[in-house]
């Protein structure tokens, strides 16, 4: 009395894996194990004519690289498991003399500045710049310390950074050529 509605089931995983397989390779389902057979009689299901078209399966919910094995009849033994086709290969790099593909640029966080904010950082970046270079140079080739010799680095890393920042981050390049201008000052200071 089971067997009508195993067959059934069958048929219609059957009908869906079909309708899948023409548009994806999707994995196939688990065999079915037989059922045992039922202590008391089942009602029998009524037919009611042809069976509905299977749903649509949309492309997130199969499996890609996948091969089916051929549909089995009910009653024969369970096909081999299916054999997964080879992975993608990556795509060939450009051959040398190819020019590489051109990409957008990437988006900056930070704040949007109106053009007089803008005029406004790029002013006060430009006098602390000053104001640190004269401070270099009144130190000169003077004799120093390893500790000055070591601020003297710092102050000629954070130049090189605001420098580099200016077009990306205008706050940021502020900051950095103050800090600049500080430290200069004070190793100015320290070798009077």
């Amino acid at each position: 009395m089971i067997r009508p509605i195993c067959v059934l089931v069958l048929v219609s995983v059957v009908g869906v894996v079909e309708t899948s397989c023409r548009k994806k390779h999707v994995a196939a389902p688990a065999p079915v194990a037989p059922l045992p057979a039922p202590a008391a009689p089942q009602p029998t299901v009524p037919k009611t004519g042809p069976l509905p078209p299977p749903p649509e399966i949309t492309p997130a919910e199969t499996t890609p690289n996948v091969t089916l094995p051929p549909s089995t009849p009910p009653g024969a033994p369970p096909a081999a498991r299916p054999r997964r086709s080879a992975p993608p290969r990556p795509a060939a790099p450009n051959p040398p003399g190819a020019t590489a593909p051109a990409t957008a640029p990437v988006p900056q966080l930070g704040p949007v500045l109106t053009a007089d904010e803008q005029r406004e950082y790029n002013g006060a970046i430009d006098q602390s710049l000053g104001r640190t270079e004269a401070s270099l140079r009144a130190i000169g080739r003077r004799r120093l310390t390893r500790e000055q010799q070591a601020s003297l680095g710092e102050i000629q890393s954070f130049v090189k950074q605001a420098q580099a920042r200016r077009g990306l981050d205008l706050p940021g390049a502020r900051r950095l050529a103050e800090r600049a201008e500080v430290l200069a000052s004070s190793l100015e200071k320290s070798l009077r």
